[in-house]
């Protein structure tokens, strides 16, 4: 998030500021932690975005995906809102790099450009790590994935919400 705000933060020429960062969230539930659908995805986001600058949170928008997956919303809004000389930004972590989930935006090459940025150096960060630290009752490790300018009672906070909707599975 705070490297795609440095990426859109100089306006292009004809523009009137800044760019939007948008995150599409998916609803599904996710293992191993089926209590954490999209609801509570997209309040976890928003306490990301509170650690932001107020102008830089001002930037970001948290879309709730209403399709299965938050691709096809992305592309969706895309398709929907861009003009020629549009530019969009893709995100993968370097994890996913050779996954295909954004061959639909070729399909936008006369309506605006797309590129695909591999994050590199975000191998480990991974949502379904974070919810098997979670619930594995692993604190300590549930931190290391949330901002380091995140107060420690906001942690905390999030702490408690989450756990409860990972219970631990029950022994056959």
């Amino acid at each position: 998030m705070k490297k795609m705000l440095k990426c859109t933060a100089k306006p292009r020429k004809g523009d009137k500021g800044p760019g939007y960062v948008y995150i599409f969230i998916s609803r599904k539930p996710r293992e191993p932690c089926d209590g954490i659908n999209g609801p509570v995805s997209k309040q976890v986001w928003q306490a990301y975005v509170n650690t932001l600058s107020a102008k830089d949170q001002k930037r970001v928008r948290l879309v709730l995906s209403a399709l299965p997956s938050p691709t096809q919303t992305a592309y969706g809004f895309a398709k929907r809102i861009s003009s020629p000389g549009d530019m969009f930004f893709l995100i993968k972590s370097a994890k996913n790099a050779t996954n295909t989930r954004y061959a639909s935006f070729k399909s936008l090459k006369n309506k605006a450009q797309y590129k695909t940025l591999i994050l590199p150096g975000f191998e480990s960060m991974h949502s379904t790590d974070m919810r098997k630290a979670i619930k594995a009752g692993k604190r300590a490790e549930f931190y290391k994935f949330l901002p380091s300018e995140m107060k420690k009672a906001e942690r905390e906070k999030l702490w408690k919400k989450l756990k409860p909707l990972c219970k631990k599975s029950r022994s056959k």
